[in-house]
């Protein structure tokens, strides 16, 4: 699969924008009518869609590639992806990313550094939503009641997938994704690569800050909250129908 080239902005509060190139139609300009010079930047999308930032949040423009999926109808509430953030393919491992990182480059091990009072408790297509700054477009982590969805209404299968384990999930209507068993990261170390497999929501559980997310090993495979956000896991974006 060929590279999507991505528009990423990127915010003086670290928080980024994210377009494909192939929905942007123009990148304009705008000064407010007291103003000597521009005060607005302007992304217009080929939706008819337009996004304004201030030119003082503005730190910098930068175009990169990124390997994005394409949606896999489950049959389902939701689209899935068909691989993960920083994957090649359906099944690679890809990126372990802390929660609430949307640079995804964090590595502390601290709660504060991914929680604070200002964050919802759902960051499932906002700035902190590191598939929000990575693919762009519609994509956004899946929400609790998504992942619980996917394990209460699809089959799922323990396979081994290419030189990858994972599990095959095949939804009500015959269609399947693959999720590797990408194993989990502490810090800088990885654990259970091959082995294990654990992917983010995007819904903070408020009362002990962790977060919800599908764990599996073998023939467990559950929804729940026993991992803190500081943890990195894989990521399986998901987008509306």
């Amino acid at each position: 699969m060929s590279q999507t080239n991505i528009i990423r902005v990127y915010r003086n509060d670290v928080f980024c924008e994210a377009f494909s190139d192939a929905d942007v139609d123009s990148i304009t300009f705008r000064r407010a009518p007291s103003s000597q010079g521009f005060t607005t930047q302007v992304i217009s999308t080929v939706q008819g869609d337009q996004f304004e930032t201030p030119l003082e949040n503005v730190d910098s423009v930068v175009v990169t590639s990124e390997y994005v999926g394409k949606p896999v109808d489950l049959g389902l509430s939701v689209l899935w992806a068909d691989r993960n953030i920083g994957a090649v393919d359906s099944i690679g491992f890809g990126g372990l990313y802390g929660w609430a990182d949307p640079t995804g480059n964090k590595t502390s091990t601290s709660v504060a550094d991914y929680v604070n009072s200002e964050l919802p408790n759902e960051i499932s297509g906002t700035y902190s939503d590191i598939t929000v700054a990575r693919w762009g477009g519609l994509w956004r982590l899946p929400s609790h009641e998504e992942e619980q969805e996917l394990l209460d209404k699809c089959t799922w299968e323990w396979m081994k997938s290419g030189t990858h384990y994972g599990y095959k999930v095949t939804g009500p209507n015959g269609n399947s994704i693959f999720l590797s068993a990408g194993g989990s990261r502490y810090g800088t170390a990885v654990d259970d690569r091959g082995g294990a497999g654990h992917y983010w929501s995007g819904t903070l559980n408020g009362s002990d800050n962790t977060v919800w997310n599908i764990s599996f090993e073998g023939s467990f495979h559950k929804v729940f909250t026993f991992y803190a956000p500081s943890y990195g896991f894989s990521v399986r974006p998901v987008m509306n129908k």
